[in-house]
């Protein structure tokens, strides 16, 4: 993998998802210095609403189209598959505020594997943008 698409990789997927998850586990560690009976639990640091990746998955999808039209390069079948994701990903995000809207309702694996799913094929379509714009093949 080249040095650029490393870079692309490292800012626009890993530090977003794992800067907070990391910044978060260092508070929970400070707080225990403190307040030592504090419990850190796995599941709540791991609580990522699926709304949250939906968000980062359009805002990724949007960058990348900044960077792909910028450089000026063809309309084509790469960009009708990120927009087919954008789509998706929209319209699974507009079921996930109706769903909540039910006071008892709260995700599952039901909601977050297509979620994953998305967020995946997403990451990966931008990549093969990004790899175009920067002239990586």
């Amino acid at each position: 993998m080249d040095a650029k698409m490393k870079r692309w990789l490292m800012w626009n997927f890993l530090a977003p998802l794992a800067g907070p998850l990391a910044v978060s586990m260092l508070f929970m560690l400070a707080w225990k210095l403190g307040e030592p009976e504090f419990e850190i639990s796995i599941a709540r640091w791991l609580d990522i609403s699926p709304w949250a990746l939906v968000t980062y998955t359009v805002t990724l999808i949007g960058s990348n189209f900044d960077d792909y039209f910028r450089a000026e390069k063809p309309f084509d079948s790469l960009v009708i598959q990120s927009g087919l994701c954008l789509l998706a990903i929209v319209v699974f995000g507009a079921f996930i505020t109706i769903w909540a809207q039910d006071p008892d309702w709260k995700p599952t694996a039901r909601i977050y594997i297509p979620t994953v799913i998305l967020l995946v094929a997403s990451v990966r379509v931008c990549y093969v943008m990004q790899k175009r714009v920067q002239g990586v093949d």
